[in-house]
């Protein structure tokens, strides 16, 4: 998959919020709050993406010198789509898991449209941000992911694009 540019991640991002969305808006109002045994139920995998949007959101809108002082300038080679991903799943067959500021808490079927909402917004908000950064500094400023160490902006917006299809998947085949 071929994602470099702020209008690329951006189509991507919309694409898989998109199909998340419209599944969640057709998904039984019942089943929101059910789930397979031991898992995260609907509205908890929702949430969870919330919560990892959030602050992706607020790292994005911080001046690039408070970027830079916090958490550095990257040194090395930029990881592409697939590197990134692999990574990922690579943390997660180690048995890497949400650490607990991203675990959701329960969720009542009577919070769906709220957290559709929100989900909505958070990815929107996420859009207008990319939008107000040069492809070029997309590889030069990081922020910290807790499984994943410290990414440069692309990187961690190519595992915002990857964790939402995860996430997506996981729910259209199981729930």
């Amino acid at each position: 998959m071929e994602i470099y540019s702020q209008h690329e991640i951006i189509t991507a991002l919309n694409e898989r919020y998109e199909r998340l969305i419209n599944w969640l808006e057709n998904h039984d109002d019942e089943l929101f709050e059910k789930g397979p045994d031991g898992k995260w139920t609907t509205g908890e995998h929702v949430q969870h993406l919330i919560l990892s949007t959030k602050p992706l959101n607020q790292g994005l809108r911080m001046p690039r010198l408070v970027l830079r002082t916090t958490f550095g300038k990257n040194n090395r080679a930029e990881r592409t789509f697939e590197e990134t991903v692999e990574r990922y799943k690579i943390k997660l067959s180690e048995g890497g898991t949400a650490t607990s500021r991203f675990v959701p808490k329960p969720i009542s079927k009577t919070e769906k449209p709220k957290l559709i909402a929100e989900l909505k917004s958070e990815n929107e908000a996420l859009a207008t941000i990319i939008n107000k950064w040069e492809t070029d500094d997309l590889n030069i400023y990081l922020l910290p992911h807790p499984l994943l160490g410290k990414l440069t902006l692309r990187e961690m917006l190519f595992f915002t694009i990857y964790h939402t299809e995860h996430h997506f998947t996981a729910l259209r085949l199981n729930y």
